[in-house]
């Protein structure tokens, strides 16, 4: 656009040679910019026919609107990833038999009692030929731990429980440390993409009508229109550029 209209005022004297090269330098950036998101474009369909496993499908624009990612608490996100990975319950569970193994060496310094009884049948005579007969017994004993109070198993299983402990919040602070960046980047970018959605676009295009307005009225010259219309047009630029981060921090 800069570049006709600029060779237009050329026609009829109102630019000289400098602006006319300008303006032919801006429409081959923009060729080849065009066309560098062209290829662009086709090297991701491949990559995603390719993903759906469609090798013979035709390239064509997709459905679907780019203005309308997913709108969602990433810090939600965050949090459940940290609690349904499967490292961190891993490392949960070895707290839990941690947590057991000592428990079972506390329980071993206490002294089990022990605890016999029974019936028996004897045979011995005891008096005028009679024989005892049937005999009960109980027996109970107790092994009192008076040095051994299995000190050592308990500190080692204290030592290796508190090594759990570290193992788990370790574990969720690498979680995090991988997920939180993601979460950011997405709010950014979609904070990003709705400033120039709701505030610098429509002003921008408010700007360049109006510019549009003043020229038609012989009030401003053809220069200020194009400046304009440039902004207008890199802003929407960098809307697509800013919806296209939030979609991949969105997906991430």
């Amino acid at each position: 656009h800069t570049a006709t209209a600029t060779h237009g005022r050329s026609r009829v004297g109102q630019a000289d040679a400098a602006p006319l090269h300008t303006a032919e330098v801006a429409a081959e950036q923009a060729r080849v910019d065009f066309l560098n998101a062209q290829r662009r474009f086709i090297a991701h369909f491949a990559q995603l026919a390719t993903y759906a496993g469609q090798h013979s499908l035709q390239i064509h624009p997709l459905t679907g609107s780019l203005v309308e990612p997913p709108d969602f608490n990433p810090e939600e996100y965050v949090q459940r990833d940290i609690e349904e990975s499967p490292l961190v319950k891993r490392a949960q569970a070895d707290e839990a038999l941690g947590e057991a193994r000592l428990k079972d060496a506390r329980r071993e310094r206490t002294p089990n009692l022990n605890v016999t009884a029974g019936e028996w049948y004897s045979g011995e005579e005891v008096s005028s030929g009679k024989k005892a007969g049937w005999e009960s017994f109980v027996q109970a004993g107790v092994q009192l731990p008076l040095w051994n109070r299995n000190q050592g198993n308990i500190q080692t299983s204290k030592v290796l429980l508190d090594r759990a402990h570290g193992d788990v919040e370790r574990t969720k602070l690498w979680t995090r440390n991988q997920t939180e960046p993601l979460a950011q980047q997405y709010m950014t970018a979609h904070f990003t993409a709705e400033r120039y959605r709701t505030q610098m676009i429509p002003r921008a295009r408010r700007a360049y009508q109006l510019q549009v307005t003043k020229y038609q009225q012989m009030a401003l010259d053809y220069p200020a229109v194009l400046a304009a219309q440039h902004l207008l047009f890199t802003l929407q630029l960098g809307y697509t550029d800013a919806l296209n981060q939030e979609w991949r921090a969105a997906i991430s």
